[in-house]
């Protein structure tokens, strides 16, 4: 399947993305973290983290995403693929990946960028 671009839909040339202390730089594929500092990610984690960075709070079903980042079809891809993603990004972005902060399961629904990431950065 053909890999979805999110920048197709107009970023602009020096957008980032901010979330309270994680930064995604839509030119240079680096995400700026509180713990890990610069991480320069592969094509398939940036659109991945990209289009949960401009989702906050949103849940996405691993079938979701397979369609929404992947354009994949409905009755294609496997909930594991997400997974592995999910995992890999978690293990090279998260302090303790064993119990993440920042992209969070919603048991029995799919996954998140952690709301409490946006509140933190409204308030200040």
């Amino acid at each position: 399947m053909k890999k979805i671009n999110p920048l197709k839909k107009g970023a602009q040339a020096n957008q980032r993305i901010v979330v309270n202390d994680y930064v995604l730089h839509t030119q240079t594929y680096e995400l700026y973290t509180p713990d890990r500092g610069k991480i320069r990610l592969t094509p398939i984690q940036f659109s991945l983290l990209y289009h949960l960075m401009t989702h906050v709070g949103q849940i996405f079903s691993p079938e979701q995403l397979l369609g929404d980042v992947w354009n994949y079809p409905s009755d294609a891809g496997s909930p594991d693929l997400v997974r592995m993603h999910i995992k890999n990004l978690r293990s090279r972005l998260e302090a303790n990946p064993s119990q993440p902060m920042f992209i969070k399961t919603v048991t029995g629904y799919g996954y998140t960028i952690n709301p409490e990431m946006w509140e933190n950065q409204n308030e200040t």
